[in-house]
């Protein structure tokens, strides 16, 4: 799941094939009002990583609507939840506040 804010910012959060969470924020480095994905130079991007039990965790934390935990119900609680955050510092500092742990990951995404 990803999706562009119109200033530039970004959020994706995929589970990868041992089901945890990579969790990334990033800014494209260059804000157009006009659409919603602008592409970029080589990024070094920083994500986070939940494993199984703090991906439940998270859900939980987020429902409010006694939701069946899905991967479809976990990206729109992200999605609400973090539409208006502007790092990832601020998603590290709701994990933080609910107790949700997390490994950074640093890695170079290429653009063509």
């Amino acid at each position: 799941m990803e999706f562009c804010r119109r200033d530039g910012y970004c959020i994706s959060a995929d589970f990868d094939s041992k089901g945890r969470l990579v969790f990334t924020y990033y800014d494209l480095g260059r804000h157009n009002l006009e659409t919603h994905y602008v592409s970029s130079a080589n990024k070094k991007e920083e994500s986070i990583i939940l494993d199984q039990v703090n991906v439940q965790i998270l859900f939980n934390s987020l429902n409010q609507n006694q939701l069946t935990f899905s991967q479809v119900n976990l990206y729109d609680l992200i999605t609400n939840a973090f539409q208006h955050f502007s790092s990832l510092t601020e998603i590290i500092l709701f994990l933080s506040e609910h107790e949700i742990k997390y490994k950074p990951f640093t890695w170079i995404e290429f653009y063509d």
